[in-house]
């Protein structure tokens, strides 16, 4: 069959799926017609021929010719199965067969009505199985591509799309090679969310493997320091244990670093997060040696030179371009004359176009806000994808995602479920009865973004997870790795605002394919969809989007462009010894990160400054050693306030001795003291303020300094939120936003080095941080569980224990009381207890 009849092919098929899903949607009237048998025999014809050959073009083919023919035909033609699981066996994607072969048990497809095909599935199956100890595990062929990869290299860069399932390699090569040789294995990620679901993921696989010696810990301390562990940490947890001692990691089996991309914008002034994620590897790289190191992400080209940037060798590229579910997308679009619906696909040339015959279901098209008519809008195509469609729908902020939810939940009835009763009763019970998500859910709606309650949205996970919830809202927290499966994503536009403003950002073509790829997961989902609500938002003239592809990014990492591009600025700097916080050149976070760098490593500084793109002339560099050496400031002061210039850290050192730091927490005068200390820092330390913490005017600070007291004292969510002021949706989310951002985490950020001067480490800050003062409540909350539920945990049953903390002991009390901890409590201990 020639190239062109093979097209032809998959665009009939690709047309009967886009008619379906028209009709579906009551776009058009008339139904599709059904696929005809002589259509499916040229197709598996086709799949069959291709099957053969390991081409990524091919696999392409036949992965979506084995997804539309199962789709649409498979309740017509029993047999269809057996071919499907033999054509998925020999592209390497044996695992979705599952899906196909109900009766699959023990890692062993049912029996196939030909003795040959049996045969075939079972040797291709073969060369994907891999065994670790006495478990057999099937693998995709690039899953088991990577596991050759890694018995091979010590480096490796894997990129893939979300869908393909490299996290899951990832953690069954980090167990045979603890088997092999026990240590430890760091795991960093970029969210708590993502340090839930590794936890969780880890712990699974270690109870199969009977493993339970290794503790998963998510937050380093340099008291406790086991010689077998899994660290899984946010980058910020892993500067906080260098910050601690010099190497707090020994024995490391494996380093992997998920989420690679987020490192691109390292060199950008304002992205604090991608400075630590570089810092943090850096500090691995020099401090310890990983027997293996991966480095992951969705669709990045060029890992090699990456590793070159990073670890200063380049690592060995293992790349999958094949996904194992088919992504279909579908736009609405604006015609000169009427409504178009049009569909996507990599195999078509052009896409394929309907015209809209009941267009009045989409009266919200073309609108900027989101306005009733647009919800209205969403709803009618929600509706038409069934109550059985796991759907995720876009929301360019945290608050619309809310008012979103809200308004797909406003026109459903509540599900008829126990489960979801629960855990609307859980969400009154630890949050506050108003609160949206408790409405919303209730009707198997519901919203997620970082600006929730950790429990809350660790349940919502979970609930999300277990296919409770069809319909979740979703900020761009989705394209963080989080797993939330669904069958369709919808986007409404790439913009992240509602309202433009200066400075208002878009969705690139790498972002917009990553969420894409959230529709369909291995082995739960043949074909991922999204629905893209308006095109013309797609196609304004300065936006070049491609619908089509899945796009990848070469990612880099280093300052030596951006050091030459301040190289006067940054010598002007050393030479007159003007501090950070009276610079005011684009890239002057080199400055301190290049003194911070003299101080830290002495002699060695210059070897690690070219590592990563700095060379500084040696007369200056010597004169910025002999200032540096003239500070007062205790060194250690400075290396555990890395992004402080020492100069700053010096002018603070002076000014403090007139500060009253708050450090008693029955101190009725705690809330007056830290508002008098935040105004100090906001008169002397503006620049520093608008980095971490922009304090406010004073009557709205007040407010800010009762809630932080109140915060780190203890009081659960739910009575913080018990106030007269709380008597709407809008003021409940606006406080939880301010505790979760302003107050645990950018607070304790400005006033740590203040803090680490006067007194040392200092409970009274931490407590802010995590929330809690109690050692046991905030063991717990260290090791992922979520604050509001380690405070309950700690009320029933460890109000009697000593400031001595026993991990056993805890994990003992906790596992022997399980039966009596609330389901949804419970759900949030997976990955520490289970």
């Amino acid at each position: 069959m020639v190239r062109n009849e093979v097209f032809e092919i998959i665009v009939q098929l690709l047309e009967q799926d886009h008619r379906s899903i028209a009709y579906q949607l009551n776009l058009v009237d008339e139904p599709p017609e059904s696929i005809s048998y002589k259509l499916i025999v040229k197709a598996i014809g086709i799949a069959d021929r291709l099957s053969r050959h390991n081409t990524d073009k091919g696999k392409q083919i036949v992965i979506t010719i084995c997804a539309l023919l199962w789709t649409h035909c498979r309740e017509a033609y029993s047999g269809l199965s057996e071919v499907l699981i033999l054509f998925l066996a020999r592209i390497g994607f044996s695992p979705s067969g599952v899906m196909i072969d109900s009766g699959y048990e023990n890692e062993v497809f049912s029996a196939q009505q030909s003795l040959i095909n049996q045969h075939a599935i079972l040797l291709h199956q073969l060369r994907c199985e891999i065994d670790i100890g006495s478990q057999k595990f099937i693998l995709t062929e690039f899953q088991k591509e990577f596991w050759d990869k890694l018995d091979n290299h010590k480096f490796v860069g894997i990129s893939a799309p979300t869908s393909a399932g490299k996290s899951y390699v990832i953690i069954l090569k980090s167990i045979e090679l603890l088997l092999h040789n026990p240590g430890i294995v760091v795991y960093v990620v970029p969210t708590l969310s993502l340090v839930a679901q590794v936890s969780a993921d880890f712990r699974e696989k270690l109870d199969v493997f009977g493993m339970k010696e290794y503790p998963i810990i998510t937050t380093f301390n340099e008291s406790y320091r086991p010689e077998k562990a899994i660290y899984v940490l946010t980058q910020e947890k892993v500067i906080a244990a260098f910050s601690q001692i010099d190497v707090p990691f020994s024995g490391v089996r494996i380093l992997v670093v998920d989420e690679i991309q987020n490192i691109e914008r390292v060199a950008n002034d304002k992205d604090v997060r991608s400075k630590i994620l570089f810092d943090a590897i850096i500090d691995i790289r020099f401090s310890c040696s990983p027997d293996y190191v991966v480095i992951s992400g969705p669709r990045v080209d060029g890992l090699g030179n990456l590793g070159i940037d990073l670890f200063g060798f380049e690592a060995e590229e293992q790349e999958a371009k094949s996904s194992p579910v088919a992504s279909i997308t579908y736009a609405f679009a604006k015609e000169r004359e009427g409504y178009s619906f049009r569909q996507y696909h990599e195999l078509l040339r052009v896409p394929n176009t309907l015209v809209i015959e009941n267009y009045q279901l989409i009266k919200g098209f073309g609108k900027k806000l989101y306005t009733d008519d647009f919800h209205e809008y969403l709803n009618a195509v929600l509706s038409r994808l069934g109550d059985e469609s796991k759907n995720i729908i876009f929301a360019p902020t945290a608050p619309q995602a809310r008012k979103t939810a809200m308004a797909v939940a406003s026109g459903r009835h509540h599900l008829p479920d126990a489960s979801i009763n629960s855990l609307v009763a859980y969400i009154k019970d630890t949050v506050h009865s108003l609160y949206d998500l408790a409405q919303s859910v209730g009707k198997g709606v519901a919203f997620h973004h970082g600006q929730m309650p950790l429990h809350i949205r660790r349940v919502i996970e979970s609930a999300v997870s277990d296919k409770m919830i069809p319909n979740v809202v979703c900020t761009t927290t989705l394209m963080q790795g989080v797993n939330l499966p669904a069958q369709n994503v919808i986007i409404r536009s790439p913009n992240l605002f509602v309202r433009q403003r200066d400075g208002s950002t878009k969705l690139t073509n790498y972002e917009l394919a990553n969420l894409r790829g959230r529709a369909g997961r291995l082995l739960k989902d043949f074909i991922g969809r999204t629905f893209i609500l308006d095109e013309t938002f797609f196609s304004q003239p300065d936006d070049q989007y491609d619908l089509l592809h899945d796009e990848s990014k070469v990612v880099s990492a280093g300052y030596s462009d951006k050091f030459r591009s301040s190289e006067i600025e940054i010598y002007n700097s050393l030479n007159s010894c003007e501090p950070y916080s009276d610079t005011f050149f684009e890239n002057n976070f080199l400055l301190t990160y290049i003194r911070h760098g003299i101080i830290r490593y002495k002699k060695r500084a210059p070897y690690r400054f070219k590592q990563i793109g700095i060379e500084i002339d040696p007369v200056i560099y010597a004169k910025a050693v002999r200032d540096l050496e003239s500070l007062a400031i205790d060194k250690d002061i400075c290396f555990k306030n890395r992004y402080w210039d020492p100069f700053d850290l010096q002018k603070l050192a002076d000014k403090s001795d007139a500060i009253d730091l708050p450090t008693n927490f029955r101190d009725d005068n705690a809330a007056r003291k830290l508002f008098h200390v935040l105004q100090f820092m906001r008169d002397n330390f503006y620049n520093y303020c608008i980095r971490y913490y922009d304090v406010p005017k004073d009557k709205l600070l007040w407010v800010h300094c009762i809630n932080a007291v109140d915060w780190a004292r203890e009081m659960p969510l739910k009575d913080i939120l018990a106030t007269e002021y709380h008597s709407d949706a809008d003021r409940i989310d606006g406080t939880i936003k301010l505790i979760l951002t302003k107050l645990s985490y950018d607070m304790p950020a400005l006033l740590k080095p203040l803090y680490d001067i006067k007194i040392g480490n200092s409970s009274f800050l931490r407590a802010i941080e995590c929330g809690a003062y109690r050692p046991v409540t905030r063991f717990l909350i260290e090791n992922n569980v979520p604050r509001d539920t380690a405070i309950r945990l700690v009320e029933r049953f460890f109000l009697d224990t000593r400031n001595e903390i026993d991990p056993f002991q805890i994990k003992q009390i906790l596992m022997k009381n399980s039966d009596s901890i609330p389901y949804w409590e419970r759900v949030q201990l997976r990955g520490f207890l289970y």
